[in-house]
């Protein structure tokens, strides 16, 4: 297993009533034990552990870097995406 680390980050503008100026970042983590995925979003970090390769993490962090998966949803999303890759 490949060790690495990538960092997406995406921003948001401020869009009046419907969004406020925010940031989210997106990070993985692989190591010989899996990946460790984290998401902060300027309020709170979250963490998630998987058994995957370097390769797939990086392919699972760019799907909620792609999408804009926000933190209420985001390691269900994650769960869902294993089986897929």
């Amino acid at each position: 297993m490949e060790r690495g680390k990538l960092v997406l980050e995406r921003d948001f503008s401020e869009l009046g009533a419907l969004q406020s100026a925010h940031t989210i970042r997106y990070c993985c983590e692989s190591d010989e034990s899996g990946c460790e995925f984290s998401l902060w979003d300027g309020c709170k970090l979250e963490r998630w552990r998987a058994k995957c390769t370097g390769s797939k993490g990086e392919l699972l962090l760019r799907f909620l870097f792609e999408n804009a998966v926000s933190r209420e949803n985001w390691i269900d999303i994650l769960q869902d995406c294993m089986e897929y890759v």
